[in-house]
């Protein structure tokens, strides 16, 4: 009985820390996100820029901003006045501040900022009317270049390279998955090595790590983001196969437009 008392102790000793350091960490965001607010109420600019950290990654194929004289340039079509006045409506209790073991995010209707703990925007989960129209057009003009066999898809997900392939994740208009691989030296006018369909996206915790598979008969196709990990080879995009659930080959990749 009185190591059953001394185990309930603890845990309740345990998840006070814890929710102490949850506090006190959300404090901390409130305060990194009250600065970018002001910032963006008053359009200071400039200074906003000195908190991002680049690069600040836009949906594929729009170009990711890379630098802060592109992030000058991008500024009012990432900060539509929607956007804007959206952030100035849902941020004035700050009361949807979500923490993440090493960052924070805060959520509006259409869309979240994260920022990490020296308070730096990692991500913006928004695109405006004019950077949705970018993103169309430039769908279109890929398409124009890729394999006449290809068809059209409602949002790219991921472009991945390596020495050896190519491959594209794209969400279907009937918002399937399929999957397309060429190897090297093959182009995108050229007609792919692989396509797959009907593939399951699976989500690792809170970190955004993320799961694309893919069945080829015995064959599984994975394509497998690694949010967080001790080294960084570790870390990134891989593709993984696998035959009959034994995994056989995997290889890194690197994410393009």
């Amino acid at each position: 009985m009185k190591r059953i008392l001394q185990s309930f102790i603890f845990i309740v000793l345990l998840a006070n820390n814890i929710s102490a350091q949850d506090h006190d960490r959300i404090i901390q965001g409130k305060t990194h996100f009250k600065k970018i607010i002001e910032l963006i109420k008053n359009e200071r600019i400039l200074q906003l820029a000195d908190l991002i950290k680049y690069p600040l990654r836009r949906p594929d194929p729009v170009p990711n901003v890379e630098t802060k004289e592109s992030f000058l340039f991008y500024y009012s079509t990432l900060f539509d006045d929607s956007f804007k006045q959206m952030i100035l409506d849902t941020t004035q209790s700050f009361t949807d501040i979500y923490v993440n073991p090493y960052s924070y995010e805060i959520g509006f209707n259409r869309g979240k900022i994260y920022i990490d703990e020296d308070g730096r925007i990692t991500g913006i989960n928004y695109s405006s009317p004019k950077e949705l129209e970018l993103q169309q057009t430039l769908n279109k003009e890929t398409l124009s270049l890729m394999n006449p066999g290809i068809k059209k898809w409602k949002q790219s997900i991921l472009v991945l390279k390596s020495d050896n392939y190519l491959i594209r994740v794209d969400l279907m208009e009937d918002n399937s998955l399929r999957y397309i691989s060429w190897s090297n030296p093959k182009k995108i006018s050229d007609k792919p090595d692989l396509i797959l369909f009907n593939g399951i996206q699976k989500f690792q915790g809170t970190m955004g790590g993320v799961i694309y598979s893919f069945k080829n008969g015995d064959w599984t196709y994975t394509v497998d983001y690694v949010a967080l990990c001790n080294e960084i080879d570790n870390c990134g995009y891989f593709l993984k196969l696998s035959q009959k659930g034994e995994e056989k080959k995997s290889i890194k990749m690197t994410r393009i437009k």
